[in-house]
């Protein structure tokens, strides 16, 4: 005869069979239907077959996004669904059986019933890849990556989610709770780092949230699964945390008291903390969200602390106590008003020195110096993070560095599309491993002397240029494209002629001045070099005179750039004289906007020769609601019927014009 003991435990089993088996089945048909169902109908399908190498992931990427984060929070959810009842929990809690057996019962057979149905579909795929010889798509080792990083990401989301469970009565909170979890961590850096911007001078928000967010949550890694490979050190440490989380719950599930049922959460001495992060996540929140719309407004910003405070305890207490009428508790929020302010003047009068210190450069064994963390932090075969690694260059760079920080005190008013206000990134790599990063935005005029002698060396012009990144024994052949609506181009494919092509266009590159290595103006024609499947193109400088008289000699120039004789007229108007509707027709329809305006008072139209080619030398390709944009002029080219538009400025007006258009 069975022991009431044992007797329970199978009835545990058929219990949880009847809380959770639904969502297994229903979960097992989906992977189905995502997986083995759509490789059999492209596999038996003529007209839909795999065009390339496949990865599991990619397959219905959606839909498996969307199981994984549902499935294990939902079986979590209706596991411990007991937990949340009386009637279940005082049943449960009153029978001879210790709550560590129920746990690990509970636990590991909701996990049986998340992973099984993993298992069972790479058999599936396993076997139409036997088949149907899919080999040349995915291997078998494909199948089992699939799996089990599949049964991972379930791991660590179920165990998360059952964690999270000990902490809350109610299932509807459990729910909620639980992604707040996973997410917390990326959510918290997120709000942090986007108001440390605001206090801290060279904070660089935006590196510090993608460095570091990326790694910290199941629910963003997720995204990468179906592009990139994941490292053996975010499997080991998953694992690691799907244990310790287990080892916590079980603990949390111990000293949880039966009368906890109902309520939001179930420990009081965790009631306060629900609070102040509730409560100091939204004031972060309306800062952010005021600071961003209102310009960094020192008003907009304290609005948004008070406001975001106020709602957020607001919101924490009506939770606590499942009412709205929660106005006797406001009493409290003084507390924890004050320690947000608390928190906020640390930020505000930078008690750890974050905004004068530097590197010693004696630390420094290379620095990263551009407009933008983007480039140091995201990479691809032809895209890699350039430093400088000279002596000469990393002094110059910790000397302008020294000077912004000497001047953060200056207030500057920044016009949006100033040409001279740019961001400035620096992150220096020292001798300890460690990383440096400061970002800036600066007057680059103010400092024009540093940039110029560092973006003019040799050394920045090797390491930034893309055409130092070209392996001549892997090229094809190089084009070279006009600018503008023209069916031409020259191409150099011989290969002593693309060797001294590069040879003269690197001359040119070291040649050129900080001003002539930035110039857009006029039509500048693009050239690409073609190495295989990939190509790099840079822009065919005017101040590259030897490669221009090169293209000369060798009979290709005619074909490679765009001549006034490729034009009809130009037309041009003053911007300040056209209405928000005129700009927003001319960016939509330029051709309808000069068709409108050709006989207009505030139009002129220029079809000699020698005013056109002056038009074509000072104008320039530029979003036209810039506002450093006080020109546009469109060029007619023969045989196109629409307009190509440029601009330019009024420092480069031509006489010809300013006399005419006031």
């Amino acid at each position: 005869m069975q022991s009431k003991i044992s007797l329970y435990k199978s009835e545990m089993s058929k219990h949880i069979g009847r809380n959770v088996g639904w969502l297994s089945i229903l979960y097992f048909i989906t992977l189905v239907f995502c997986l083995p169902l759509d490789i059999l109908m492209t596999a038996t399908n003529e007209n839909r077959g795999f065009w390339e190498k496949v990865n599991l992931f990619q397959i219905n990427q959606d839909i498996q996004y969307i199981l994984f984060i549902a499935a294990p929070v939902l079986i979590a959810l209706f596991l411990y669904r007991f937990l949340h009842v009386k009637e279940s929990t005082d049943l449960f809690h009153s029978l001879p059986v210790k709550r560590e057996q129920i746990y690990h019962q509970y636990t590991l057979t909701g996990w049986a019933y998340l992973n099984v149905p993993v298992l069972v579909v790479a058999i599936f795929v396993f076997i139409e890849h036997r088949a149907f010889d899919l080999d040349l798509y995915f291997s078998v080792g494909d199948i089992w990556y699939w799996a089990g990083l599949t049964i991972l990401f379930n791991t660590i989301i179920y165990i998360s989610a059952v964690f999270v469970g000990m902490f809350t009565g109610l299932s509807m909170l459990h729910g909620v709770l639980a992604y707040i979890f996973l997410l917390l961590p990326v959510g918290l850096i997120v709000l942090i780092s986007f108001n440390l911007r605001f206090f801290l001078y060279g904070f660089s928000d935006y590196y510090f949230a993608n460095d570091k967010m990326r790694f910290l949550s199941p629910l963003i890694i997720l995204e990468r699964l179906s592009h990139l490979p994941i490292e053996m050190s975010f499997v080991i440490g998953y694992l690691v945390i799907s244990i310790v989380l287990y080892v916590l719950a079980l603990f949390v599930y111990k000293k949880r008291k039966s009368e906890a049922v109902s309520q939001a959460i179930v420990f009081p001495m965790l009631k306060p903390v629900f609070i102040m992060g509730t409560t100091l996540c939204t004031a972060f929140l309306g800062a952010l969200y005021f600071g961003e719309t209102q310009n960094h407004s020192t008003f907009w910003l304290v609005f948004g602390y008070i406001t975001g405070s106020i709602i957020g305890y607001l919101a924490a207490q009506m939770v606590l106590h499942k009412t709205w009428r929660i106005i006797d508790t406001f009493k409290k929020f003084p507390i924890y008003a004050g320690i947000l302010l608390i928190t906020v003047a640390l930020f505000k009068f930078d008690v750890f020195g974050y905004e004068t210190r530097l590197p010693d450069l004696k630390e420094v064994t290379k620095v990263h110096l551009s407009n933008s963390p983007h480039l140091l932090m995201y990479e691809d075969d032809l895209n890699k993070p350039f430093y400088l690694k000279t002596e000469e260059n990393i002094k110059l760079t910790h000397q302008l560095h020294e000077e912004i920080v000497e001047n953060r005190n200056q207030k500057e008013e920044w016009v949006i599309g100033d040409e001279n206000v740019e961001d400035v990134f620096f992150a220096y790599e020292l001798k300890n491993g460690k990383r440096f990063v400061r970002e800036y935005r600066i007057d680059k005029s103010k400092y024009k002397q540093y940039f110029h002698s560092i973006h003019e060396s040799k050394e920045y012009k090797e390491v930034t240029n893309p055409l130092f990144k070209v392996k001549e024994e892997e090229l094809k052949f190089i084009t070279i494209n006009p600018r503008g609506p023209l069916n031409r181009n020259a191409v150099i494919s011989e290969s002593n002629d693309m060797k001294e092509f590069i040879r003269i266009l690197k001359e040119d590159i070291f040649a050129s001045t900080y001003d002539e290595m930035y110039n857009e103006k006029g039509f500048q024609s693009s050239i690409g070099f073609v190495l295989g499947k990939d190509s790099i193109d840079i822009p065919l400088r005017p101040s590259y005179v030897n490669v221009l008289n090169w293209l000369k000699q060798e009979g290709l120039y005619e074909k490679a750039t765009v001549s006034v004789e490729d034009l009809e007229y130009a037309y041009v108007v003053k911007k300040g004289q056209l209405q928000q509707e005129d700009l927003r027709i001319l960016d939509m329809d330029p051709g309808q906007f000069f068709k409108e305006y050709a006989n207009a008072s505030n139009s002129l139209k220029f079809t000699s020769k020698d005013e056109v080619k002056i038009l074509m030398e000072i104008s320039r390709e530029q979003y036209i609601f810039d506002a450093n944009i006080q020109y546009i002029v469109a060029f007619k080219f023969k045989n196109y019927d629409y307009p190509v538009v440029y601009s330019f400025a009024t420092k480069e007006v031509p006489t010809f014009i300013s006399s005419q258009l006031k």
